[in-house]
C-alpha cells in the first residue's frame, strides 16, 4: 500500500473519528486556552500554552516521568551513551503505530530530525550538534555528536524537543516539509490525534485506539479559546468545561474552587520561572547603578504572595526547579528599597516601559501592576504595555521594539541548566530578548555543556549564572507552580514538571 493511500485512509478514519467525538458526550473532556496557539507543529511551536496539544499528540524518543525531572523511555525503550559522550544509541519500541497506520522505524526518526532542521524553527538548535545519524537496523538509532553535549538526553525528552513524525507523511508533503499539512493535522504517535482544528475557534483531539501504551480512557478532548478568566470560571462552574490548567484563572478564583467540593485543585511543581528581563543597552537601565539597585528594590516576597499565593514561591536559585544541585547558583538579593530610591533620584532617565505578555493569564498582569506601584514609589515613571508572545520573540532581532523590562513567566526547554541559560542569555540565543551578550558567560556555558565531569559542569554553569546576574540582565522573582482545577470525579491527574501548562491526558480516567 502506498504512503499516499495510507494517509488517505487515515483521513477517512479521522472524519469518522470526528463524528464519534460529536456523539461522545460524557467521554469528552473540555478545557480552554487563553488564545490561539498558532500551528500545532512541534517543530515550530515555541510557547507554553499549547504544550497540552503537542505533548499529547506527539512523542519523542525520551520523556520525563510524571511528577519528576527523571528521564524515562518513550519511543525509545532504552538508550546508552559512549564514555566520551559523543555517541548515543537508542533502541526503539517494536510495533509502535503512527496515527496514519504506519509502524515506527529508525528511518522515521532520522527523517524527523532532518525535517526539524529544515524548517528552522526556534527549537531546532537542539539538533545542531549532531554530526551523523545511522540506522543499523529498523529499531536501532545511532546519533554521533560533533562534541560532547551533556544536555542531549534532556533535549530528547524536552517538551520542545524533536518529536517523531511519520516518514510517510513527510514524504507525501515534501514541497514545504509538510508545514501546511501539519498546520491543522498531525503525524504523531501519541495517545491522542488531531480530529478537528478550527484556527482561532476550537481544537478537538481524539483518542488513538492503537496507541502503544493502550488507548486512553477519554474518547476526545475539546479545547475552546476563551481569553476572559471570568468566562472560563463560569463555564467551569456550570459544567461546560472539565478542567483549566495554569494561568487561566486568578488566585481568588482558584481559591474559590479550592473550597468547593465539586472541584479538585492541585498546585503542581513546574520548571516555570517568573523573572524580569532587563534592557541593559539603552533607556533607564543602561545606568549600571540603577540596574544593580533594581534587584534590591523589589519586595519579591510580598508581590509573589499577593498575586500567586500557594502557586509560587520566591526563587532563591538562578536555575529552574529540578535543574541544578541545591545550594548552587544561589540568588539572595536583600530587599533594600532605599537603594532603588537613591539610584532613581540620580538616574538621568526615569521613564520605564514594562512589557507584559498577554497569553500568560491575569496573574502576570496583576504582578506587573504591583511592580509598577513599587517602581513609582521609588521615583521612577513606569508604563505598562500588553504585548503578544509573537512581539516578545521579535525583540532579539528588533532593537527598536525592546522596552526597559519584560515581565516574563516562561519555562526552560528542559530541566537542565543549559536549556535555560543558553536560550535566554547566550549571544544570539533565541530568547535573548535584550541581547544580553557576554563572551565570558558564553565561554562558561560552552564549557559546562561539553563537560563529562558533573563537578566541572556545575562549576561552569554557576560561573555563567554569576556573570549574568552581576551584569543586571535579569531579576529573579519566583518559582512557579501550575494551579490546576478539575471537576470532581476525574482521577489520574498528574503533570510533568518539565511540561508546564499541561497534564498527561493518557492517564486521566473516571
Amino acid at each position: 500500500m502506498s504512503a499516499i493511500r495510507r494517509i488517505t485512509i487515515a483521513g477517512m478514519l479521522a472524519l469518522a473519528t470526528t463524528a464519534l467525538v460529536a456523539a461522545a458526550g460524557a467521554q469528552t473532556l473540555r478545557t480552554a486556552f487563553v488564545e490561539d496557539m498558532g500551528v500545532p507543529d512541534p517543530d515550530l511551536f515555541y510557547a507554553a500554552e499549547g504544550l497540552l496539544v503537542t505533548n499529547n499528540v506527539y512523542e519523542g524518543l525520551l520523556r520525563y516521568r510524571p511528577g519528576t525531572s527523571d528521564i524515562e523511555g518513550a519511543l525509545a525503550e532504552s538508550w546508552s551513551v559512549s564514555e566520551d559522550g559523543l555517541q548515543y544509541t537508542f533502541k526503539l519500541r517494536a510495533g509502535v503505530k503512527f496515527h496514519d497506520g504506519n509502524t515506527l522505524t529508525a528511518g522515521d526518526v532520522i527523517k524527523s530530525f532532518e525535517r526539524r532542521l529544515a524548517v528552522e524553527g526556534l527549537p531546532s538548535y537542539m539538533l545542531f550538534d549532531i554530526a551523523a545519524t545511522a540506522a543499523p537496523d529498523p529499531l536501532t538509532l545511532v546519533v554521533t555528536l560533533k562534541a560532547p553535549v551533556n544536555a542531549f538526553h534532556h533535549f530528547m525528552a524536552s517538551p520542545y524537543g524533536p518529536k517523531i513524525m511519520s516518514g510517510a507523511v513527510l514524504d507525501a508533503h515534501k514541497g514545504d516539509h509538510a508545514q501546511a499539512f501539519l498546520g491543522t493535522a498531525d503525524a504523531g504517535t501519541g495517545a491522542y490525534r488531531i480530529a478537528d482544528w478550527k484556527v482561532g475557534q476550537q481544537y478537538t483531539l481524539a483518542a488513538f485506539a492503537d496507541y502503544w501504551g493502550g488507548p486512553p480512557h477519554f474518547e476526545a478532548v475539546e479545547i475552546k479559546l476563551i481569553p476572559e478568566a471570568a468566562t472560563k470560571a463560569l463555564q467551569l462552574e456550570r459544567g461546560d468545561l472539565d478542567f483549566i490548567v495554569a494561568g487561566g484563572l486568578p488566585l481568588p478564583t482558584v481559591e474559590r474552587f479550592r473550597g468547593n467540593a465539586g472541584f479538585q485543585v492541585f498546585d503542581f511543581p513546574t520548571v516555570n520561572k517568573l523573572y524580569l528581563v532587563v534592557n541593559t543597552r539603552k533607556g533607564a537601565f543602561a545606568d549600571p547603578g540603577l540596574r544593580d539597585a533594581l534587584r534590591h528594590g523589589i519586595d519579591r516576597a510580598r508581590l509573589v504572595a499577593a498575586v500567586y499565593g500557594p502557586a509560587a514561591t520566591v526563587s532563591n536559585q538562578f536555575y529552574n526547579w529540578g535543574s541544578f544541585p541545591a545550594g548552587k547558583a544561589l540568588y539572595y538579593p536583600a530587599y533594600r528599597p532605599e537603594r532603588l530610591q537613591a539610584a532613581a533620584a540620580e538616574a538621568p532617565v526615569k521613564e520605564v516601559t514594562i512589557n507584559v505578555p498577554t497569553a500568560t493569564g491575569p496573574d502576570l498582569r496583576r504582578f506587573a501592576e504591583l511592580l509598577q506601584v513599587e517602581l513609582s514609589r521609588a521615583g521612577l515613571k513606569p508604563e505598562l504595555r500588553d504585548v503578544t508572545y509573537a512581539a516578545i520573540f521579535e525583540m532579539p532581532t528588533n532593537e527598536a521594539i525592546r522596552p526597559d523590562i519584560v515581565v516574563f513567566n516562561a519555562p526552560p526547554d528542559a530541566p537542565h541548566p543549559d536549556a535555560y541559560i543558553r536560550i535566554n542569555y547566550y549571544t544570539g540565543g533565541p530568547a535573548n530578548l535584550m541581547n544580553c551578550d557576554h563572551a565570558d558567560a558564553d565561554a562558561a556555558m560552552d564549557a559546562g555543556l561539553q563537560a563529562t565531569d558533573p563537578k566541572v559542569m556545575v562549576r561552569e554553569y554557576e560561573k555563567a549564572a554569576d556573570i549574568i546576574v552581576r551584569a543586571g540582565c535579569m531579576v529573579n522573582v519566583a518559582d512557579m507552580r501550575d494551579s490546576v482545577v478539575f471537576r470532581a470525579g476525574i482521577k489520574g491527574i498528574v503533570n510533568e514538571p518539565a511540561v508546564p501548562a499541561s497534564v498527561v491526558l493518557r492517564l486521566l480516567h473516571e
